[in-house]
């Protein structure tokens, strides 16, 4: 019998130690349950119960799941923990009417969420599916093709029509016998082999497949443990350029179809993880000296092929010269997609869709929809009795104006103004109903906030992209400024961080990098892979972060096609 370590025992203990949270535990073994699940059937407030979670999590006693559009807690995988939970629950007597009441509330909570997912289940697979095929190079047949788990046959069908040299993994002698039958069912012509259990591939199978692979897919239900050793395998298996593409979700069949979504699949070789996307954010500049920064960091950024490059609009519209002028610019000279922001605030609706014509007709396709601030020291916001209230309004002329794709703002840790985070939400849902392509959210460090944000979208219907910004800290002492405006906390940790460091830039810069890497690589462990990030037309910092982060300048690079349009 192992015997467990006195420091995780009293983790475990200080953990799972308080009324809701040893409730929690309980719910956490009944099934895959939401925070909105979960805090309907304890009958207190999601932030509360999402509290509790978290401190279970870190204790680690339940892992946090992302399955399809949704997100659920489980108990963890590792065995010593789950152990401990099993006896620790054991104790508990299950007929207690508080334990019962909590079970019934949740199966109740959950089950619209579960009706919605079976009905949507076969549409989702199949766009899954056809995505899963094309990120792994499959839409064109290039070599030896290696299928790791087959919970879904319909990816084995795909992957062994698309190659004739297929080789499929199962987890079981039941599951590969199901696989061998669906084959020969269809006429499939592929070699399906018994995999060692739950991590599907062992050090023997590395042996027994022998080959090299121009494309590996795993999709696996494995715990997290398990499948972070399933793809450090299959790394092992592919041939030099080949590409590794992975989902890990839920299996059993098309009762569970939905643990395959539309998110992108991982397909980077060496890491195994999808390469991110960028966008940047400049504002435009008030002289000579700040227009030359601004043209450098431009020049500097570009060959990173950033998604698009928004510029910002003064409040009350007091830079809209300058931001026009900028954008046109970046249209006219570089190979970059240009995104003005546009404000309600000030203007009325024939002036704010004139300028919208105006960019439409230069070629600008890309707009930053924002309800827009009062300038500084003129209190409370007066819109133009003419004009657009609220921001979904002016979506909704833009999208009706043309085909815009337009970006929205969006606060994680809900907008000061707003009168409950319930409320803020509804606000963002209005913006994508009106036609808004993706949200941009504000700056945050707190990266369970954003998590959470997330969740609390994808539980209201809102399934539009949301992109976090990240600003990288240049001086400490503005960020605070910046973060007191507009409501995002700042933790102790980067308080501690940044003492001490006015005076000391090289340093700063260094803690700046570490902190934005480390948000970055947090929320990529979490699917997410797309950022924008505020410059603040200093171009350095997020250059030296985006290349930590792997992304690399374009063979021909934008900076080289803006030097050739200046010729």
């Amino acid at each position: 019998m192992n015997r467990i370590p006195l420091a995780d025992v009293v983790k475990w203990l200080q953990a799972a130690g308080e009324p809701s949270r040893l409730r929690l535990l309980a719910l956490c073994t009944e099934g895959a349950l939401s925070v909105s699940d979960l805090a309907q059937a304890l009958r207190q407030s999601e932030p509360r119960v999402s509290r509790h979670l978290k401190i279970l999590s870190e204790g680690g006693l339940i892992v946090r799941m992302r399955q399809g559009q949704w997100v659920h807690y489980r108990v963890a995988d590792q065995a010593e923990a789950a152990s401990f939970v099993r006896g620790l629950l054991a104790q508990l007597d299950r007929s207690d009417p508080v334990l019962l009441r909590d079970r019934t509330g949740a199966r109740a909570a959950a089950a619209p969420r579960i009706e919605r997912a079976a009905h949507g289940a076969e549409s989702r697979l199949g766009r899954a599916i056809a995505g899963f095929i094309t990120a792994s190079g499959l839409s064109e047949p290039r070599g030896a093709v290696l299928v790791i788990g087959v919970s879904h046959p319909e990816l084995l069908e795909c992957a062994a029509r698309a190659s004739p040299r297929c080789t499929a993994v199962a987890p079981s002698r039941r599951a590969a016998q199901a696989a061998r039958a669906f084959a020969e069912r269809r006429g499939l012509s592929c070699r399906i082999l018994k995999g060692a259990g739950v991590e599907l591939l062992g050090d023997a199978d590395m042996v027994r497949l022998g080959e090299a692979f121009a494309a590996v897919l795993v999709d696996s239900s494995a715990g997290e443990e398990a499948f972070a050793r399933t793809l450090q395998r299959a790394r092992g298996l592919l041939a030099p350029g080949g590409r590794l593409c992975h989902r890990r979700g839920g299996g059993g069949g098309r009762g569970r179809a939905c643990g395959m979504s539309d998110e992108s699949c991982a397909m980077n070789a060496e890491s195994g993880r999808t390469p991110i996307r960028v966008s940047f954010e400049f504002f435009p500049p008030a002289d000579e000296a700040m227009g030359a920064m601004l043209w450098k960091s431009i020049e500097r950024l570009a060959p990173l092929a950033p998604r698009f490059v928004s510029v910002t609009y003064g409040a009350d519209g007091s830079t809209r010269e300058r931001t026009h002028n900028v954008v046109t610019r970046i249209q006219r000279e570089t190979p970059l997609t240009g995104a003005p922001h546009l404000t309600c605030i000030g203007a009325s609706r024939e002036e704010i869709l004139e300028i919208a014509r105006g960019y439409w007709d230069e070629g600008i396709r890309h707009m930053v929809a924002l309800r827009g601030d009062p300038p500084r020291g003129e209190g409370a916001r007066r819109p133009n009795p003419r004009g657009f209230r609220y921001a979904s309004e002016l979506v909704a002329a833009l999208a009706g104006l043309a085909p815009f794709d337009i970006s929205v703002a969006a606060y994680p840790e809900v907008h000061p103004e707003a009168g409950s985070a319930a409320a803020d939400l509804e606000n963002l849902k209005r913006k994508i109903d009106a036609g808004a392509t993706r949200a941009i959210t504000q700056f945050f460090f707190d990266t369970d906030a954003f998590l959470r944000f997330r969740d609390a979208l994808a539980a209201a219907g809102v399934h539009a992209p949301i992109v976090p910004g990240i600003l990288p800290i240049t001086r400490f002492p503005q960020v605070l400024r910046f973060a007191k405006a507009c409501g995002t906390s700042i933790p102790g940790r980067l308080h501690e961080r940044f003492a001490g460091l006015d005076d000391d830039h090289e340093t700063r810069r260094m803690i700046a990098a570490s902190v934005a890497i480390e948000q970055v690589e947090a929320l990529r462990r979490h699917g997410v892979s797309e950022f924008h990030f505020y410059t603040l037309n200093r171009a350095e910092l997020t250059y030296a972060i985006c290349h930590a982060l792997g992304l690399r300048p374009h063979a021909r690079s934008a900076s080289a096609a803006l030097q050739e349009a200046r010729a």
